[in-house]
């Protein structure tokens, strides 16, 4: 792409995404709609700043979310500056916020009392630190949640409160116990040479407080700033950012709080929504013109938005094509609501030429994907869940990171305790408790301590050759890491703690597919290498150690796409089936403020907004939930959206609850509603019948023995006997796996 090229592509822009590229000195606010392609904007704007000769590469810094974003961002740009025929010398600044942080306290660790490599504690590492102190603390795990424990000193980070800082009014259900906890945690890190996710953005903030000298160093250097999905940020990522940028104020942040939805993780909607007075001069350019849905599904997300307060004034449209109306289906329980959801997806994939990748499904509550995935498999519906156990998060991953990460800093604790025993040495917890405390007596790392007692002939017995071993590997593999290629360190590290070996000799199933875990482990350790320079063991660590969920990719085959709407932000899917819009479950509270029912809504905007061509909309009259069966009003979300924008279908036989719209439409404006009203006809319901009545004895004459039936989760069967009668009514049904179910008639959940 030549200068030529590189402005004609400037022309495809519209003329407020034109302003924003072209704009570039001074304080700047994107306010980009969903869909507004804000990604491609701040791509060519950095790349614009460059080509005018605003700043060097290594000059700006852009900050995103994920690893994944910060990685394509840079690939684009590059890619843009290498076509414009300008050398990229300097590495440039796009990262995360964590990875930003990681990398300036590396540059310098004098100044933070660390001389040498330090570990990223990630949240499982940070959970057994706390399990490990509350035992030394005889803090009882029945009484204290170690996880709340947990949760409440990232949230203190991010809020940057130290423990000293900490108000015990503040946490009153712990007290005292909280603060203690705190103090002894923050010193187990400082002694293994450590820093959890939320600790590298507070100590980085703090040591621009301790070091004005590097404060302008990093002033100076960053003449521009960017800054991506800012309504995410929390508040010490503001006050990073915010203490960068005051000299220069070249700052751009782009955002939407319309869909600011991680409040429960730390994120301010104030930080965006008070841009402005935090840089009064400051020049606001909305992106307002939506490239990814239909015109009904803009306008019905538009309408429903426009109901919160906490906002700027944007108002989003589309170009493209009207599309069709969205489709509300009233349905009697989830297991209805599943089938119908299946019946769609299976409808369109056979008879209209769809491809399962098209939909989406999604939830507000990871409980609600059971029944949705029972009625997936029943009907052979490949499908993939987004958002549960990731690669990362899998135990014999975890179990080698660990050897890595100790093998890389033998302070490292957690890492020792995890893999001492993994795979089995005969080292028992006794042997452990007496290790830890000579090294607390000593005031000696943990591993250090083992290796003296070891010298010193005081661990014996059966622990004594699994020491020695564990030690002896553990030696070698030092000396040997940087001798060798990490790929080829990655093997020697398999072969001589004897984990792979093991896995081998067990030859079940389970450790066949943790096998080729550890496998594709090596992939990843292999594209590491090729796509870095300095592929060493402490950058490839770091690397792994900032990975965010969305981030962590699925190894799941491809099909329908299950996840929570809060997972769904910053995808987008040809079908969208938003499901549980009921009160109590979406909002998820009956009795939530204005500020979290705001927050809601915004959540249920952004799953609108993913659907480019058709949207769905399910309720159901009960809900199954805890055992119990729970009847809610449907989602008062729902009469926010207009008439002319959705069809109701009602699945059931006797009026559940409709909104008001509803009532206006099908009564007149009287009031009352024919509880005769059914659809018997509705779109895509192959069920012919419901065999769920309220009244038992009414089975009796619908079951009968041959009958062909159908169960969300093991599909189609016959009933092959029935016994009792009323509510004791029992039926045997044998499914095409040959395989014998016996259901109470009044819970079966049977159609015909």
């Amino acid at each position: 792409m030549s200068n030529e090229s590189f402005n004609t592509m400037l022309k495809t822009f519209n003329s407020s995404q034109l302003s924003a590229v072209q704009t570039l000195d001074g304080p700047l606010l994107i306010s980009a709609g969903a869909g507004s392609g804000k990604t491609r904007v701040l791509t060519y704007r950095i790349a614009y700043l460059i080509k005018h000769k605003k700043a060097l590469p290594h000059q700006i810094l852009a900050v995103t979310f994920t690893n994944k974003a910060a990685h394509e961002m840079r690939e684009r740009i590059e890619q843009l500056i290498k076509s414009l025929n300008i050398s990229i010398r300097d590495k440039m600044w796009i990262s995360t916020f964590h990875s930003l942080c990681a990398r300036i306290l590396k540059q310098h660790k004098d100044l933070i009392g660390n001389n040498s490599l330090f570990t990223i504690y990630d949240n499982k590492d940070q959970l057994a630190l706390v399990k490990k102190i509350m035992k030394d603390l005889n803090i009882n795990e029945k009484v204290y949640n170690p996880k709340t424990f947990a949760s409440q000193i990232a949230l203190c980070k991010r809020q940057g409160l130290r423990p000293d800082d900490i108000d015990q009014n503040n946490f009153p259900v712990y007290g005292h116990r909280f603060q203690e906890l705190y103090f002894q945690y923050e010193q187990e890190l400082k002694t293994a040479g450590a820093f959890d996710f939320e600790g590298l953005l507070l100590e980085t903030y703090k040591l621009f407080l301790k070091s004005p000298e590097l404060l302008e160093k990093y002033r100076n250097q960053f003449l521009y700033i960017s800054v991506d999905e800012y309504q995410d940020t929390n508040h010490i990522q503001y006050l990073i950012i915010k203490t960068l940028a005051e000299k220069h104020r070249n700052i751009c942040v782009v955002g939407d709080e319309d869909q600011s939805i991680y409040s429960w993780r730390g994120a301010d909607i104030s930080n965006i929504l008070n841009f402005d007075r935090d840089f009064p001069e400051c020049k606001i350019i909305k992106l307002e013109q939506n490239y990814r849905s239909t015109r009904t599904i803009i306008s019905a997300a538009s309408a429903l938005i426009n109901h919160n307060h906490l906002r700027k004034d944007k108002k989003l449209f589309t170009n493209n094509p009207v599309g069709n109306t969205i489709q509300l289906y009233e349905l009697e329980d989830e297991y209805r609501e599943a089938h119908l959801i299946s019946n769609i997806i299976s409808e369109h994939c056979h008879n209209q030429g769809c491809s399962y990748q098209d939909f989406a499904i999604f939830y507000r509550t990871n409980a609600q994907s059971r029944v949705l995935e029972d009625s997936l498999r029943s009907r052979n519906i490949p499908y993939r869940i987004i958002g549960n156990l990731k690669f990362y998060d899998r135990l014999e991953i975890k179990d080698i990171l660990s050897y890595l990460k100790f093998i890389a800093n033998t302070q490292d604790e957690v890492s020792l305790k995890r893999i001492l025993n993994s795979p089995k040495r005969g080292i028992g917890a006794s042997t452990i408790k007496n290790i830890t405390q000579e090294s607390q007596r000593q005031k000696k790392s943990f591993y250090e301590t083992m290796k003296y007692l070891c010298e010193t002939n005081q661990i014996k017995g059966v622990a004594r050759p699994g020491v020695l071993e564990f030690i002896q590997t553990i030696e070698y593999l030092r000396d040997i890491q940087n001798n060798m290629s990490l790929s080829d360190f990655y093997k020697e590290v398999l072969e001589k703690t004897q984990y792979i070996k093991v896995l081998q000799a067990n030859n079940s199933i389970e450790s066949m597919s943790r096998l080729e875990n550890l496998q594709e482990f090596g992939t990843a350790i292999n594209q590491f290498e090729m796509e870095n320079e300095e592929s060493s063991l402490e950058n490839f660590l770091g690397e792994i150690a900032l990975l965010t969920p969305s981030d962590q990719s699925s190894n799941e085959p491809s099909g329908v796409t299950l996840m929570t709407l809060h997972v769904s932000k910053g995808l987008e899917f040809n079908t969208v089936f938003i499901t549980g819009l009921e009160e109590g479950l979406f909002p998820l509270s009956q009795n939530i403020d204005n500020k979290d029912l705001e927050e809601e809504r915004r959540l249920a905007y952004v799953g609108m907004t993913r659907a480019k061509e058709k949207l769905f909309l399910t309720y159901a009259i009960k809900r199954n939930k805890f055992g119990k069966i729970n009847y809610n009003s449907a989602s008062s979300f729902l009469n926010e959206i207009p008439d002319e924008y959705i069809h109701l279908t009602t699945l059931t036989k006797k009026v559940g609850f409709f909104s008001k719209k509803d009532q206006r439409k099908r009564d007149g404006g009287t009031g009352y509603i024919d509880q005769n009203h059914y659809d018997s006809s509705p779109v895509y319901w192959e069920e012919s019948d419901s065999l769920q009545q309220e009244d038992p004895s009414a089975y009796e004459g619908i079951y009968k023995i041959g009958r062909v039936v159908h169960h969300p989760r093991f599909g189609a069967g016959k009933i092959q006997k029935i016994e009792g009668s009323g509510d004791d009514l029992r039926i045997s049904v044998v499914f095409k796996n040959q395989k014998v179910k016996k259901f109470i008639a009044k819970y079966a959940h049977l159609s015909i």
